[in-house]
C-alpha cells in the first residue's frame, strides 16, 4: 500500500513546508503519483504472468484500470489523512506498519474467499482491502464482472477515505509550519 511511504509526504519535507508557499497537497500526490507508477510497472510485469499461467488474457482485465483509479482515490484519500495527523503525532508510523501487515494478513490475497465461513465472512469483508482484492482477481484471472454491490462498496470507501482525509488535511495543514 502506497500510504506507508505517504506518511512522511509532510513531514519529511520540512524545507519545502516551512520555506516555499506551494499546495502541500501536492506533496501527498507526488508521493502517491511515484507509488502509481511503480504499481503500473508491476501490472506490465504480471500481465505476460497471467497468459502463461492462463494460456489466455480474460477479456475483462481492460476493466483493471477502472478498479486501479478506484482504488488509488481510496489510497489516496487515506494519505491525506495519515501525512496530516502524523506531523502531530510521530508514532503513527509505528502504529500505522503493524496496522497495514494485520489488513493484509486479513485480506484474501493468498486465500480465496470461498475458504472462509458464513460466519466469518462478515469480518473479512470490513477490511476495505478484501473487496478491491476480490475486484481485481475476477478481472484479471476468473475473467468474470466485479460484482455491483463490489462497485458500490469500494467507490463508497474511496469517496468516504478521500473526504475525511481532505477535511482533516485541511484543518491540519494551518499549522504544519509550526509542528515541524
Amino acid at each position: 500500500m502506497g500510504t506507508t511511504s505517504s506518511v512522511y509526504a509532510i513531514a519529511g519535507k520540512p524545507s519545502l513546508v516551512t520555506k516555499i508557499y506551494i499546495p502541500r497537497k501536492i506533496l501527498v500526490l507526488s508521493n502517491m503519483l511515484s507509488n502509481l507508477i511503480s504499481s503500473l510497472l508491476e501490472f506490465i510485469i504480471i500481465i505476460p504472468i497471467v497468459y502463461v499461467v492462463l494460456g489466455h488474457l480474460p477479456e475483462t482485465i481492460v476493466l483493471f484500470p477502472l478498479i486501479f483509479l478506484i482504488y488509488f482515490w481510496f489510497v489516496y484519500g487515506i494519505a491525506l489523512f495519515l501525512s496530516s495527523v502524523f506531523v502531530y503525532f510521530r508514532d503513527l508510523s509505528q502504529i500505522w506498519e503493524v496496522l497495514v501487515n494485520v489488513l493484509f494478513f486479513l485480506s484474501p490475497i493468498f486465500y480465496p474467499m470461498v475458504q472462509i465461513t458464513d460466519r466469518t465472512r462478515f469480518f473479512y469483508l470490513l477490511n476495505p482491502l478484501t473487496e478491491f482484492v476480490i475486484m481485481y482477481r475476477d478481472v484479471m484471472i476468473y475473467g468474470t464482472l466485479p460484482a455491483w454491490y463490489s462497485l458500490v462498496i469500494t467507490i463508497t470507501a474511496s469517496i468516504a477515505a478521500y473526504v475525511i482525509g481532505s477535511i482533516t488535511f485541511n484543518k491540519l495543514q494551518r499549522r504544519f509550519a509550526e509542528e515541524i
